[in-house]
């Protein structure tokens, strides 16, 4: 059905005899559950179909839809085709088709057996619950078949086959007329990145804040998770190291600048196994490839879209991808226009293990969770509140720490670096997605607190 779809809109193109044309279609099928204290709520299976169309005709238009018929299809490259001629003039060329990487972006069990993922995966939720004595008030629980395809006027015809798996949690804990949460929403490409340990982190975190105490205002050296670096540094290095962030003028990074610790390597890793923005080609049809952002402390490369390679006279490095800043789109990506951006940043992991990078603090905090963190993209600043941590002496953790403030600015931290652990994660944040990153310290942080 997919195939004939995207065949009929291509032909509906070529009978307006417009000749610079892009036509992007996916066919996601969820399967979801929805649990409400601790009990299954609902379960359903959503199979949709979603269509855009790109025209170039002196400006760029674009119009999307979610119906099949031959009216809506021309309607939709109608509304296209006006919006192209009352745009401004724009120079694109529409992709052509070159070779790709083979990349795993496919979860076999997942794509067969998505019901008995998703009921596996909430018993793991069930079991965690009882084992840790916390309440689990709320989840939400969804498995992911996407179809993609994209043809265009340059003769470009992909088709990709993917999967993707999504949970939002809530853990409680409650006592003596105390209660304490843990919310958190993850994505993943297979069920294997969403943990048991993590889990049953996630509800001994919500236990732990019933004990919790705010932090007092000093500066201390800092660990961060893997899922908080994701929400701090995917923002900013979207916004230093794209062609976009270089035409917008807000890039402080120069090529061969130091711009961070000699011990921070970042690299733009479109091709790695699994990783959630993995993919042979981004959403214009030019191949995705692992490009070099930061060697040791020094910037190298920028990521470049179709559009913006043109405007450098580079080339694409597959970066051109229909996807929010804070929101994952998965049911309507269609609907969004290709942008420049970060496909999963990595950041190279270190030599020492957590406990190592605990053992070494003399005073400071382990930061799991924000409650929200979203730096500035030009300016790195952010203030974010503390959700869960726990207060560092002498090499030990001592108690919960929760409320208060971390403020600073993300430039300061890549220069401030005293430690990387060995342990990579492919994760996504609260506000930010598709990170492969270890647990990372830094000093002179500045918290906010008594």
């Amino acid at each position: 059905m997919a195939a004939r779809l995207i065949s009929r809109i291509e032909a509906s193109l070529k009978r307006m005899k417009i000749d610079n044309y892009e036509a992007y279609m996916q066919v996601p099928e969820a399967t979801q559950l929805y649990m409400r204290r601790g009990e299954r709520e609902l379960t359903n299976e959503v199979r949709q179909v979603g269509y855009s169309v790109r025209i170039l005709k002196k400006g760029l238009g674009m119009a999307c839809c979610n119906q099949t018929n031959d009216l809506s299809i021309k309607r939709c490259v109608t509304q296209a085709l006006k919006m192209a001629r009352q745009s401004k003039e724009e120079k694109l060329v529409f992709p052509t088709q070159k070779p790709t990487s083979k990349v795993d972006i496919k979860d076999q069990r997942i794509w067969n057996k998505p019901e008995s993922v998703v009921d596996e995966f909430q018993e793991r939720l069930v079991e965690v619950a009882a084992k840790t004595g916390v309440e689990l008030p709320f989840a939400k629980i969804r498995a992911f078949k996407i179809r993609s395809m994209i043809v265009n006027s340059e003769g470009l015809d992909r088709e990709k086959e993917e999967t993707l798996f999504f949970t939002e949690i809530c853990y409680k804990s409650s006592r003596g007329g105390k209660l304490s949460e843990f919310w958190t929403t993850r994505y993943a490409r297979r069920l294997k990145d969403m943990s048991l340990t993590s889990i049953e982190k996630w509800a001994e975190l919500s236990k732990a804040n019933l004990n919790a105490k705010p932090p007092k205002t000093e500066k201390l050296e800092v660990i961060f998770s893997p899922e908080v670096a994701c929400d701090l540094f995917v923002p900013v290095m979207n916004g230093q190291c794209t062609g976009l962030s270089l035409k917008q003028a807000i890039s402080r990074f120069e090529e061969g600048e130091t711009v961070a610790d000699e011990t921070l390597s970042m690299i733009d890793d479109g091709l790695h196994p699994f990783g959630i923005q993995s993919s042979p080609f981004d959403d214009e049809g030019n191949p995705q490839s692992r490009t070099v952002l930061i060697d040791s402390g020094v910037f190298k490369n920028r990521v470049y879209d179709q559009y913006y390679g043109l405007e450098y006279g580079k080339e694409s490095t597959g970066n051109g991808f229909r996807q929010g800043m804070v929101s994952f789109l998965v049911d309507d990506k269609y609907r969004a226009v290709p942008r420049n951006q970060t496909s999963n940043l990595e950041i190279e992991p270190g030599k020492k293990s957590l406990e190592e990078l605990i053992s070494e603090i003399e005073r400071g905090l382990l930061l799991y969770k924000f409650s929200w963190a979203n730096p500035d993209e030009a300016t790195g600043i952010f203030a974010s509140e503390i959700r869960n941590a726990s207060l560092i002496e002498k090499g030990e953790l001592v108690y919960p720490v929760k409320g208060g403030l971390v403020t600073g600015d993300v430039f300061s931290l890549m220069k401030n670096v005293t430690g990387i652990s060995n342990q990579p994660e492919i994760v996504s944040g609260e506000t930010a997605f598709s990170c492969i990153a270890p647990w990372l310290r830094f000093k002179d942080v500045q918290v906010a607190g008594e």
